[in-house]
């Protein structure tokens, strides 16, 4: 340690993360936006999706620095962070409940193994409840051939699944 060099203390968030979301209920297809806004606390918190308890791989997310920090990675104030999560909904993420649960996760450090100890970790999850829409999807040909077929709607989202994650970071809380 040399004289004069700051030692970064953490301060850690006061309440859980916040989820928000644009209504309860979705079905198969649609694309669910849920913010995850977490509490103040220096540094800024971490977070980490989960669908189904299963972490949204990093290389489905981009990170942004809130531009708060002070020279060699202190930071000088506390900060909230924002992440939004953006998933098209498929079978894939329908429990048996006919429910999809998002949970927040926010953390001081970031991410690290699942037996590991963090200075600070919060985390929420709220249950969305997927409609699940019964009978064929049809195609059609658009040839002249008049040809058509179908398929159950159960599996015809497996292919189109599409994450895509989007990270904000606030650069100040409200």
């Amino acid at each position: 340690m040399f004289i004069g060099e700051i030692i970064p203390t953490v301060q850690p968030q006061d309440k859980d993360p916040t989820i928000t979301f644009n209504k309860g209920t979705y079905e198969i297809g649609e694309v669910v936006e849920a913010n995850c806004t977490t509490a103040a606390a220096r540094p800024p918190p971490h977070i980490t999706w989960l669908i189904n308890g299963e972490k949204v791989p990093d290389a489905l997310t981009k990170s942004f620095s809130n531009g708060m920090v002070h020279g060699h990675g202190y930071f000088d104030q506390k900060a909230c962070s924002i992440k939004q999560l953006a998933i098209e909904v498929s079978e894939l993420h329908v429990g048996d409940d006919g429910e999809l649960r998002l949970t927040c996760m926010s953390t001081i450090p970031g991410y690290i193994n699942p037996n590991e100890v963090y200075a600070d970790e919060r985390k929420t999850s709220v249950r969305i409840e997927i409609e699940m829409t019964e009978g064929p999807v049809e195609a059609i040909s658009n040839n002249n051939n008049n040809v058509s077929s179908s398929c159950d709607r159960r599996f015809s989202s497996y292919s189109f699944e599409v994450i895509n994650v989007v990270f904000v970071t606030l650069f100040y809380c409200l």
